[in-house]
């Protein structure tokens, strides 16, 4: 993979001509270290287009509407809300197409230090009909998705770029996706921000510690236009004198549940605040006594837990 200028590499089975011109589009990015990114899907109903996960975060869709309505948002029936009584991360309206330069309705972002899952490029899924657009050292690899009158050239100045695909979406209206290259101005900075503050607020689960994760970050560029920053997020705990009464009590109550001692203990949220105190000063004495060759302390002595006095 060449590196020396952010020209676009597209790697797709010979069967295939692009752009395409019917859905469904799948796609990845392929890095210079081999891995990639999650497959990627963009398909048209009725007038309406959808982008989304083919692998995990799949409850995750974006949605652009005939009626110039979009979103994104986790997916009906998935069981998931942003905030309570409601499921929608981000809304927006459709960008004019008369706008110079266009502004896409919605980017996925793949800088090269944020490949989300180590596949191989051989894998046979990739045979399918999968295009796999190849990343850059330097430069960010964008997926755009455009609505733009039926007929009309997409005219982008700066770097470079390739249209995987033009679907119709209604009358007078096509998508156009995508491949560009852009400048990654302060985007590491800004999910690092976000990958800590999400450590701080992430639910406390023993199960969960040490693992890889993927998250999605979602936000707006400079022009406005809305993203999607997909990235692995190394979960970490830490537990803080409040936490650690609750850990030794929902350990304490396991344990009893599992030795068919108890059947239905009550939350930790319903009980009195003196009977939490008393929890605390447990979970206190139970920290100081774990073993340093057991799971939980070597998270501990590996740093993904942390305790905070």
């Amino acid at each position: 993979m060449n590196n020396s200028e952010p020209r676009i590499t597209i790697r797709f089975r010979k069967e295939l001509t692009l752009p395409l011109r019917t859905g469904p589009i799948r796609f990845a990015v392929l890095m210079a270290n081999g891995l990639t990114s999650h497959s990627w899907k963009v398909f048209t109903k009725g007038d309406d287009a959808y982008l989304v996960c083919r692998e995990n975060m799949k409850d995750i869709k974006v949605s652009l509407h005939e009626s110039g309505r979009q979103h994104i948002a986790f997916a009906q029936g998935s069981g998931y809300e942003m905030t309570p009584g409601s499921r929608f991360w981000n809304r927006w309206w459709e960008p004019s197409s008369k706008k110079r330069p266009p502004v896409p309705s919605i980017k996925l972002l793949f800088p090269s230090w944020a490949t989300t899952v180590a596949l191989s490029a051989s894998r046979s899924r990739w045979k399918d009909n999968n295009i796999l657009i190849e990343g850059h050292d330097e430069f960010a690899t964008s997926v755009c998705l455009f609505v733009m009158d039926t007929g009309q050239n997409l005219r982008q100045t700066g770097l470079p770029s390739f249209t995987l695909g033009v679907l119709p979406v209604r009358d007078g209206k096509e998508l156009h996706v995508v491949a560009c290259r852009e400048h990654p101005r302060n985007l590491k900075q800004v999910a690092e921000a976000a990958i800590q503050y999400m450590n701080r607020k992430m639910p406390l689960s023993t199960d969960m510690v040490g693992e890889v994760l993927t998250a999605l970050l979602a936000g707006d560029d400079p022009a406005g236009c809305p993203y999607l920053l997909p990235i692995l997020v190394d979960a970490k705990m830490r537990i803080t004198t409040d936490s650690q009464g609750a850990m030794a009590y929902d350990l304490c109550m396991r344990t009893l549940v599992d030795a068919g001692l108890y059947t239905d203990p009550a939350s930790w949220d319903s009980l009195q605040p003196d009977v939490q105190d008393a929890w605390k000063v447990i979970g206190a004495d139970w920290l100081r006594q774990i073993p340093s060759s057991s799971r939980f302390g070597k998270l501990l002595s590996q740093g993904a837990v942390t305790i905070e006095q």
